[in-house]
């Protein structure tokens, strides 16, 4: 049942971000908590979705403009990298709240917004975005929707958006991975499945 929900919701966050840029982890991180404990959930969704954006960046690789992309995904890659490391340390039912309040803002705000975004980027705008969104991303695998919105307003046309976001993504996840298994959560026995999902009625 597990690997068979990993395996569902990662086929669905790869048609998501094929299309819109990003997505797969907000896909599997509405589905993988059910499975897995907060602190290796996004563990989980960040190894997955490596893969799904190496894919996609190669694919666009000729679109992709380091002078734009390179700000914001150091920023992101540092604030990613410092977010896992407290993660441990963090109370599992707190952070879970915290999630779940997370995930219900970015609904409503991914509803509410326009398709183009509506923000002027300036050296601040990059530092508020890349830090923010490796925060996010860091904690709850979920930075591309920010980072999307910065790459909206970056760029002028649909293929030049995409293959930033993903040279974003490529870049960050693999910082983002190195993380989580310098703290541990990326081993064998931190993907069992939660004890929750374990207990019989």
């Amino acid at each position: 049942m597990v690997y068979l929900a990993v395996a569902l919701s990662a086929a669905l966050g790869g048609f998501v971000q094929s299309i819109t840029g990003f997505g797969a982890a907000v896909v599997m991180m509405t589905i993988l908590p059910y499975f897995f404990t907060m602190a290796v959930a996004p563990s989980v969704s960040t190894s997955i979705c490596l893969g799904l954006t190496v894919t996609l960046a190669w694919k666009l690789r000729k679109s992709i403009d380091l002078k734009l992309t390179l700000p914001p995904t150091l920023l992101y890659a540092a604030a990613s990298v410092t977010a896992i490391r407290f993660i441990g340390s963090m109370d599992l039912r707190v952070m879970t709240m915290v999630f779940g309040a997370f995930l219900m803002l970015l609904g409503a705000y991914l509803l509410l917004t326009e398709k183009k975004a509506a923000i002027r980027v300036t050296p601040a705008v990059t530092v508020v975005c890349g830090l923010l969104a490796g925060v996010c991303g860091g904690l709850f695998s979920i930075g591309g929707p920010i980072m999307a919105i910065y790459y909206l307003a970056a760029t002028d046309s649909r293929e030049s958006y995409l293959a930033n976001a993903q040279a974003n993504l490529l870049k960050t996840r693999t910082a983002a991975s190195g993380g989580s298994s310098r703290t541990s959560f990326s081993t064998r026995s931190a993907y069992a499945p939660s004890p929750l999902m374990r207990r019989r009625p």
